[in-house]
């Protein structure tokens, strides 16, 4: 039987992410990602795990029957925003960001029959709505090599920040809370 993972591939085993750098008898390293590093970026330490774990601890693998992820960034606007115009835009953006990545995808998807039966039925990006507290999500699902993510989510948040200084209908959303009060001219006599 293959092996759940071999140097190079990254994985999760546990609480532990990385990248796969030594195999021994009794052990394998792995370089950290995450952690105290936003997304999957290395933290430099190199992790020595126990050849035990991988009969106790469920395995991750990122790279090793399908080399990309699906990856969400989510953009919260206000309801008063133009939520159709956003999302044309915002399907533009990430369209035009991942479309070499869904060729490579599509391509090995169809070069490389997976034993695991990973079927897509797309593999380009889209756009998701769906409704918060407090403004409307507008999610960009997309296929991302699991080691450019932070370069992808970088580059779809600049042209994030881009589309709300340059469209005067379109404005993030955030948390809040509105108090209303009986002021005194609200009160009535008894």
């Amino acid at each position: 039987t293959k092996p759940p993972f071999e140097v190079g591939d990254g994985i999760q085993i546990g609480p532990h992410s990385g990248d796969v750098v030594d195999v021994s008898v009794l052990h394998f390293h792995l370089l950290e990602i995450g952690n105290w590093v936003d997304s999957d970026q290395s933290t430099g330490r190199a992790i020595q795990i126990p050849n035990a774990k991988i009969l106790t601890d469920p395995i991750a693998n990122y790279t090793s029957e399908f080399p990309f992820l699906w990856h969400e960034v989510p953009v919260v606007i206000t309801f008063e925003s133009d939520w159709r115009r956003a999302k044309t835009l915002l399907l533009e953006m990430v369209s035009k960001a991942s479309v070499e990545t869904s060729q490579r995808a599509d391509e090995f998807l169809r070069k490389r029959p997976s034993r695991m039966l990973i079927s897509y039925r797309t593999v380009t990006s889209t756009v998701y709505t769906s409704v918060l507290d407090h403004g409307i999500r507008l999610s960009m699902r997309f296929l991302t090599d699991p080691r450019r993510r932070r370069a992808f989510d970088q580059r779809l948040w600049e042209g994030v920040l881009h589309m709300v200084s340059s469209e005067p209908d379109i404005e993030l959303a955030y948390p809040t809370q509105r108090i209303v009060g009986v002021g005194p001219e609200d009160q009535r006599s008894a």
